[in-house]
């Protein structure tokens, strides 16, 4: 049974991926398919100022795990908005039940890596255009250009 990834991203493309790809699990009776969204973990905030000179070991400790314990809320709350985001999507594209598992992958990172590393396991791989029309239509987005030329297995575009 075949399992399907597609990956989104919020735009028109990758919007109608998704429709493409669960209409495909129908018709493939797919086993699986993974809707995977990747997020940008929040840059590291350095929160010591030039007071921190002054400090003693223990107070320094404690700055060390305020900051630690400040970017582990800063990257909770962006999986969580990736997942809410994620779960919005799928609710937009789905047309009705499938009897594939339906996965909702909200991940840190890269867009193109993610889907190429999850790519070896799977049958197919969906992903949307840049869509824009004109010259610049004919050209492949970034991540789809990059899955297009790396996946480890076959690759729709849709616009």
């Amino acid at each position: 049974m075949p399992r399907i990834i597609v990956g989104v991203d919020g735009s028109e493309p990758s919007e109608n991926a998704l429709r493409w790809a669960l209409e495909e699990a129908r018709i493939r009776q797919a086993e699986q398919v993974a809707v995977v969204h990747t997020y940008s973990l929040p840059e590291i905030h350095n929160y010591a100022t030039h007071t921190d000179a002054f400090l003693d070991v223990g107070a320094m400790q404690r700055r060390t795990e305020l900051d630690q314990a400040r970017r582990d809320e800063d990257e909770l709350h962006a999986r969580l908005a990736a997942e809410r985001r994620l779960e919005k999507l799928y609710e937009a594209a789905s047309t009705g039940p499938i009897d594939a598992e339906v996965e909702l992958l909200a991940l840190p990172g890269e867009a193109a890596e993610a889907l190429i590393d999850m790519s070896s396991h799977a049958d197919l791989l969906v992903v949307g255009s840049r869509g824009r029309g004109g010259f610049k239509g004919l050209l492949l987005g970034s991540v789809s250009q990059q899955c297009l030329q790396h996946a480890r297995c076959p690759v729709v575009i849709v616009r």
